[in-house]
């Protein structure tokens, strides 16, 4: 094991004398081109799960399907936690299969409002308002909202 740093210490070394250009392209160039590969991967990667038909799917299960228009769609993805927000118009019937993937009502006095919601991230709140949740997602809509067609929904997924 020692000679094999030593080898490599002596090659570098003599590198870095013979051909100092040759070294620090080696040296210094290698490790930024891989550097920046991997941050313009993970930005490609970030913007595409930030897309709002990706969000829909991992917030709910499964692709939006026609009668949904997603309105706005906000993913926080640091390393800690991961929230997503959603607002969309949806039919009923898309709103009883959402509601099928585990959700239970709440009494409206028990959702908290959290400092990390998007601006625009504004369910309703009164008496007709709907309040669902599991352990880690919310939604909630007011029945009487918006037309015979379509609902406003409000989603908030945290990843586990």
């Amino acid at each position: 094991m020692a000679m094999g740093w030593l080898a490599f210490l002596s090659w570098t070394a003599t590198l870095l004398v013979i051909r100092p250009k040759r070294f620090f392209r080696i040296w210094l160039g290698v490790p930024t081109v891989a550097f920046v590969v991997l941050v313009c991967a993970a930005f490609a990667a970030s913007v595409y799960r930030s897309l709002p038909g990706v969000v829909f799917q991992d917030s709910v299960g499964f692709a939006p399907p026609p009668d949904v228009t997603v309105l706005n769609s906000l993913r926080h993805m640091p390393t800690d936690w991961d929230d997503s927000y959603l607002e969309l118009d949806a039919s009923d019937k898309t709103i009883r299969r959402i509601l099928e993937g585990g959700f239970s009502p709440i009494p409206p006095e028990e959702f908290i409002k959290d400092g990390t919601a998007p601006g625009w991230w504004k369910p309703p709140a009164g008496p007709s308002a709907r309040v669902y949740a599991t352990s880690n997602r919310l939604l909630i809509y007011d029945p009487g909202s918006g037309n015979p067609e379509k609902r406003r929904v409000y989603i908030r997924y945290r990843r586990p």
